[in-house]
């Protein structure tokens, strides 16, 4: 195997590990109103079922971690595909809040995975890292477009079960493939220490937390607005479903639903010109007056949205 064969395969199947983690991400609140329907309980109830999955998205993914150093990153994308499988079958299994809170916690625990398994294998044994970094981001991207639009297609088509059935077999079967698969895990880059270290230690020590600070506070806008913004958008911008109804499609519940996602995903789609302008700027500006900048251009745009409908409310979203 010649290390080009070895890279591709490592991008391969990290790329698609990052994708199912940002599907299993998204698929849930897109179909938030459809369970809340089979469930009969309240938007927020349902919503709170999912709080174990993201929990563990973030507690799991230091173990998982020390586990891909000890037995090997691919040992770990394996347990990854495998294990947000058989979550996403238990899901389609099941009928009661507990019994999905289990399950999406249970795929909260191993798709987690993707993460430090998947950078451990780019770090180590792709030449050009910044490339297969940003194939790996666009594959997060790729599934929170798709995922929104796919889980509501297919719950318009057959229910939502179907849903995390058809994601649960598709990542089964990237987990046989990948123990089919031979990759070469032995470090390609040459190790340097960096003797130098600029700031004493209690400078460093702030700066560590300022970033964690600001790390906590983006991950936490960003849950928030995945976690609500499809169920939103079906309650607040309806227009797209009431042009579907002009098709005289059935089962209008599921239709509304589709509709919303197809907005999400329209949004997620819109917000990568604003992840590729901001990496060009990141370049070019002062990084903390592009920081402050970046959020006080936001907020106006977070703010509207608590106030429009309709079609100027997809726009706001999508600013």
């Amino acid at each position: 195997m010649t290390p080009m064969q070895n890279e591709k395969k490592i991008v391969l199947f990290t790329f698609v590990a990052h994708f199912l983690f940002h599907f299993y991400e998204i698929a849930f609140p897109a179909l938030a109103i459809p369970l809340m329907l089979s469930l009969k309980m309240d938007l927020k109830e349902v919503l709170a079922l999912g709080f174990p999955m993201y929990l563990f998205f973030g507690l799991f993914a230091l173990p998982w971690g020390f586990f891909a150093d000890r037995f090997s990153n691919r040992r770990a994308l394996i347990l990854c595909f495998f294990g947000g499988g058989l979550g996403a079958l238990l899901m389609a299994a099941s009928s009661s809040g507990t019994t999905i809170m289990l399950s999406l916690a249970f795929i909260g625990a191993f798709a987690c995975i993707c993460h430090p398994a998947g950078m451990g294998l780019i770090s180590h044994g792709v030449r050009n890292r910044g490339m297969a970094l940003g194939l790996n981001s666009i594959a997060g991207s790729v599934g929170l477009i798709i995922g929104p639009f796919l889980a509501g297609l297919l719950n318009w088509l057959a229910g939502w079960k179907m849903a995390y059935i058809v994601i649960g077999v598709f990542s089964l079967l990237w987990g046989i493939a990948l123990m089919l698969v031979k990759i070469d895990e032995r470090p390609i880059h040459d190790e340097t220490d960096e003797s130098e270290v600029t700031g004493n230690r209690n400078q460093q020590l702030r700066r560590m937390l300022l970033f964690f600070c600001i790390v906590m506070l983006g991950g936490l806008a960003y849950r928030i607005n995945i976690v609500v913004l499809p169920a939103y958008l079906e309650f607040n911008a309806p227009f797209l479903s009431r042009f579907f109804q002009t098709f005289s499609l059935s089962n209008i519940t599921a239709q509304s639903t589709m509709a919303a996602s197809l907005l999400a995903s329209l949004i997620y789609m819109i917000g990568i010109i604003g992840q590729l302008a901001g990496g060009k700027m990141a370049d070019r500006y002062d990084l903390r007056r592009l920081y402050l900048i970046f959020n006080a251009v936001s907020l106006p745009c977070v703010i509207l949205m608590g106030f429009l409908t309709e079609q100027p409310l997809v726009m706001a979203a999508a600013a």
